[in-house]
Formats: structure tokens, sequence, C-alpha cells
């Protein structure tokens, strides 16, 4: 660690950068990959609209 005392008036940063693309890809992709994965997700998110189609849990039972 360089202490405060070290440091010139005006010092020079230089930093190297590691860059790595994703290896993998990430869930919205893969989820959104094929048309029918899109049009199953949109037809969940249609049926959020209507509570009625809701399915209650009771934890306590």
């Amino acid at each position: 660690m360089i202490e405060p005392h070290q440091v010139t008036k005006n010092p020079v940063v230089e930093a190297i950068l590691l860059i790595k693309e994703a290896a993998e890809m990430d869930e919205t992709d893969y989820l959104l990959s094929t048309e029918a994965n899109r049009q199953h997700l949109q037809e969940a998110r249609e049926s959020l609209k209507n509570p009625d189609s809701y399915i209650y849990v009771d934890a306590a039972n």
C-alpha cells in the first residue's frame, strides 16, 4: 500500500484492464432464445393481469 507521503504532486496512474466476454448466455437471452419460450413467457405475463387465476397457498396448513 502506498502511504500518502509517498505520492508525488502529479502522479501518473497506469492501469491494466482485463475485458472478458461472457462465455455463457445469460438467463434472459436463454429464456428469449426461441419463439416457443417467448410466447410462453408472454402468455405467463398476460395471466398475471388476472388475479382470479392466482393460486393461493396457506403455508400454515
